[in-house]
């Protein structure tokens, strides 16, 4: 949604039109103005422009080493046109304090690290109005998640806690750093609790915290006098695996080293972040590499243990990194990942597009 310059009666409309959209979802509105979002130009002056514009296509990609493997959404920033400047979804985002203002360290690293994140109620609201198109409702749908249990990713008004909010009661499915360590059978498990001709909806990934102060992987708990590391598990592999070279090796000689049956899933992740420590290191931001990183191995896990067999209907999966923001601003969300799959589609239905906000000046 764009504003025109030119008339400032259209410009409010749009203004106001935005507003209610971001604050109560697409549902909720059928005007004209609204329509036109989804057909193209209209005399309130809203646009329809092409994802392509921005973010290269995720399956032509090829992963390198100059980048983290996780693709990206790239950021709209602001835009100008004259001397007008046209607002993009972080001003209203940051005037509803849902997140960060401009030139505030926090907002700095959130864009420069985590280009395309957005607040989890607008994660929760735009992804129901998607797959509605696809008939999922909480009646025919259930929802797992693959998340970290850490407490400060389960708070209320997270994104988990709204979209259990909205879809019913929630399926675990990850543990530490997110990873869905339920795997084959736990997947089974869940698949099999779906009402008849239903659907599942999945949330996944591994989150990471941004401070006050704009540093990576600092949060402050609530009752505690000092910042903690949050993903302290991530982190902590990547830390071990810096001082252990041996990190990454299972099938070598340090596997009994390496192991800890009382420590299974930490013992996973440091053998997977040690097979990129070196390329972590070498990046520019290790973190922001770091839970890149972190994520592609909870996308591949969990694109290897799912299966239709429970029936004809979509998997809906939603994957990407959680931001846990410094109060009062909610935590936010990179989607990396958004597609229907279903028997007679496995390869999916792309949809990451849908959560790209448009701020182009009208053509």
């Amino acid at each position: 949604i764009a504003f025109n310059p030119t008339h400032a009666r259209q410009s409010q409309l749009m203004l106001s039109t935005a507003l209610l959209l971001l604050v109560h979802g697409a549902s909720a509105f059928h005007g004209s103005c609204l329509r036109a979002r989804w057909m193209g130009s209209h005399p309130c002056g809203l646009v329809m422009v092409t994802y392509a514009e921005y973010l290269a296509s995720r399956n032509g990609g090829v992963a390198t080493n100059a980048e983290p493997t996780a693709t990206r959404i790239d950021a709209v920033a602001t835009q100008t046109t004259g001397q007008t400047n046209v607002p993009g979804d972080t001003d209203v985002y940051a005037w509803l304090d849902w997140a960060p203002p401009k030139g505030s360290p926090t907002y700095d690293t959130l864009h420069r690290c985590f280009p395309g994140a957005i607040p989890g109620s607008v994660v929760r609201d735009r992804s129901v109005h998607v797959v509605s198109k696809f008939g999922l409702t909480p009646e025919n749908t259930i929802y797992g998640q693959s998340i970290c249990p850490d407490e400060i990713n389960n708070e209320k008004g997270d994104l988990s806690s709204l979209m259990i909010d909205h879809w019913g009661e929630v399926f675990p499915m990850g543990g530490i750093g997110g990873v869905p360590f339920v795997g084959k059978t736990g997947f089974g498990a869940f698949s099999a609790h779906v009402p008849s001709d239903g659907h599942l909806m999945i949330l996944f990934g591994p989150h990471i915290a941004i401070s006050s102060t704009g540093e990576l992987g600092k949060y402050l708990r609530e009752g505690q006098s000092g910042e903690s590391t949050a993903c302290g598990a991530v982190l902590a592999a990547y830390n071990a695996c810096c001082a252990d070279q041996s990190c990454g090796s299972f099938l070598g000689k340090s596997y009994r080293y390496m192991f800890d049956e009382d420590d299974m899933q930490q013992s996973y992740l440091m053998e997977r972040v040690g097979q990129r420590v070196d390329f972590i290191k070498g990046a520019r931001e290790p973190l922001d590499a770091l839970i890149h990183e972190a994520y592609s191995v909870v996308e591949e896990q969990m694109l290897k243990i799912l299966n239709f067999n429970f029936g004809t209907g979509k998997v809906v999966l939603i994957g990407g990194v959680q931001i846990n923001m410094p109060s009062p601003y909610q935590d936010h969300f990179q989607p990396l990942y958004f597609k229907a799959l279903s028997r007679d589609n496995p390869s999916g239905i792309d949809l990451l597009d849908t959560f790209r906000y448009n701020a182009l000046p009208p053509a």
